[in-house]
């Protein structure tokens, strides 16, 4: 939400597998549930948010770029998992 409040875009792009919490945008294909399969699926969560989500294939620079080539003006920001 800060991320699309700062910059006034709507699309996050985030790792596909990882877990960033339960906001609806960050279950899309999270492995929880229906949300899995990018689905708005539940009562309340807007269509518009598994369409304003990108999900890129984990360690995949190349989906990254593609990602930003065809996206990048409505891009909010990049959600990642650091690992250590």
């Amino acid at each position: 939400r800060l991320a699309r409040g700062y910059t006034g875009r709507n699309k996050i792009v985030k790792f596909e597998g990882c877990y960033h919490g339960h906001g609806d945008s960050l279950l899309i294909k999270a492995g929880s549930g229906v949300a899995t399969l990018g689905l708005p699926d539940s009562p309340g969560v807007p269509e518009s948010i598994a369409k304003n989500t990108i999900t890129v294939p984990y360690n995949d620079l190349e989906s990254m770029k593609l990602v930003f080539q065809e996206f990048g003006e409505d891009i909010a920001g990049v959600i990642v998992e650091p690992v250590a």
